[in-house]
């Protein structure tokens, strides 16, 4: 849960009549979890509580979520906390589980030195299935090593896998916040290109004809200059070549 924003979410969700709880080891985030959602004037019950045993009863969720979690745990704990999931959730209820990873292909001497992704896809999904659960999908979530799996109590697995599929493909309600994000990062890209040609070839152009490379002037002036345009180029270029990069690897 760490400090509840997805909790917050969830909550947002399914508004005044449904329920939402969070739970985290640590008391510390409990405290601030809870702090956060009375500032935005909702209702979310959390308490502190191990993933391994839920202090809920069973079959009382519709939905259970757990979010950059299972990395910290065992094998055993992942076995654990994947058969208490079953036990809390409703017979048609999901889980989605969203998490760092290990890749098949890693394994090579920078990844011996990596504290995330101390498990694989194929491991969450062989967890859930031996508790019970049955997979409805699983896939990268966008960022590298984070993937997400999609379990269900429910037997009809089909229906619930058109309905996912379904939502994938639909159009978005609310504000296009994402393709807003990735204009502005197109027009960043353009803005700094521009100012990468106007360090190398129009600023000293610029600070001749003003003046400011005479050296009866402070070399202030001509710093200043400098790191504006760095500012921008910065901003820029790099916003638009993570937009880029993260695009390829959503590909």
């Amino acid at each position: 849960m760490r400090d509840g924003t997805l909790a917050i979410l969830a909550k947002q969700q399914v508004g005044p009549t449904g329920t939402v709880h969070g739970i985290d080891a640590s008391p510390e985030m409990i405290t601030r979890a809870g702090a956060k959602a009375r500032r935005v004037g909702l209702k979310v019950t959390f308490e502190k509580a191990a993933a391994q045993a839920l202090p809920f009863r069973d079959a009382e969720f519709d939905v259970v979520t757990t979010t950059l979690m299972l990395h910290h745990l065992s094998a055993d704990g992942r076995n654990q906390m994947a058969h208490e999931i079953h036990r809390v959730l409703k017979p048609s209820g999901r889980v989605l589980a969203v998490d760092f990873v290990q890749a098949p292909q890693d394994g090579g001497f920078i990844d011996r030195f990596r504290h995330h992704g101390v498990s694989t896809v194929d491991d969450i999904i062989t967890e859930f299935r031996d508790s019970g659960l049955n997979i409805v999908a699983s896939g990268a979530v966008g960022t590298k090593n984070l993937q997400f799996v999609l379990a269900t109590a429910a037997a009809d697995v089909a229906r619930i896998r058109d309905r996912f599929v379904a939502l994938g493909t639909e159009e978005p309600s609310g504000p296009a916040r994402p393709a807003a994000m990735s204009h502005l990062h197109t027009i960043g890209l353009v803005l700094g290109i521009v100012a990468l040609i106007a360090m190398h070839a129009g600023a000293p152009w610029w600070l001749s004809w003003r003046g400011l490379s005479d050296a009866s002037n402070p070399i202030s002036y001509t710093v200043i200059a400098l790191m504006a345009l760095f500012v921008i180029f910065k901003i820029g270029l790099l916003g638009g070549l993570h937009r880029w990069s993260r695009g390829r690897r959503q590909r």
